[in-house]
């Protein structure tokens, strides 16, 4: 009798021994999932206040996701891939909406089934003061873009970009030099709109009345020269 009840006894020990055991797993399991929740729901709500904020949050969002950014940016809605610190923006830059950086060649994939390459070459961008990156362009790895530069829509960006230039295209080329481009801002000027202040009282009235009177002009010109060949 003494070994049954010391047998039933260790039987009892170890359920119990299990059941805390168990129970242990539980608990952890399930703190876990919340923090892996909290960290998800933080990565939600820091997306849509990238996606809707103002551009004071966007700046703080980036630096929290590791971007390197300069003072007085102007940050739209932006992609900063997988590897964000390897990004780097100095001051005084605006980066459009829908413009990506890719720091990372995903293409390494076809490469696995073989087993001669594992992983991916990874590459850091960096953006040198006062520079503007066009609306949706994308920036591969492994690219520098000057200082004082400007990278048109929908560019591709593929290498270098050459300090005080003005880049476009897929790929992206050089257009002119930043110089000639003031110049033609310069010649084709639309009108002085002061600080560019694009909320400003009146601005609205200002540039419709300047193409209406551009446009007043081409016709003058265009209906003296058909005179001239009618004549």
């Amino acid at each position: 009798m003494i070994r049954i009840y010391q047998i039933n006894d260790a039987i009892s020990v170890l359920i119990r021994d299990m059941e805390k055991d168990i129970f242990q797993k539980i608990i952890i399991w399930l703190l876990v999932v919340f923090f892996v929740s909290i960290k998800k729901i933080r990565q939600i709500v820091d997306g849509l206040l990238f996606k809707f904020g103002d551009n004071s949050t966007r700046v703080k969002i980036a630096r929290k996701m590791g971007v390197k950014i300069g003072t007085n940016c102007l940050l739209f809605n932006s992609g900063f891939g997988s590897e964000p610190y390897l990004i780097s923006i100095g001051d005084h830059c605006e980066i459009t909406a829908g413009v990506i950086f890719i720091t990372h060649d995903g293409a390494t994939w076809v490469f696995r089934e073989n087993k001669k390459f594992l992983g991916s070459k990874f590459g850091p961008i960096k953006i040198h003061d006062n520079c503007f990156i066009g609306l949706n362009s994308i920036i591969l790895p492994n690219v520098e873009v000057g200082p004082n530069s400007v990278i048109g829509a929908g560019s591709v960006v593929t290498k270098n970009v050459l300090a005080n230039s003005v880049y476009g295209g897929n790929p992206a080329k050089f257009i002119c030099t930043l110089e000639e481009y003031l110049n033609k801002c310069l010649y084709n000027n639309r009108g002085d709109m002061g600080i560019n202040d694009w909320d400003g009282e009146g601005q609205k009235e200002r540039i419709i009345k300047m193409f209406e009177k551009k446009t007043d002009e081409k016709w003058l010109i265009c209906s003296v020269f058909s005179k001239r060949f009618t004549i």
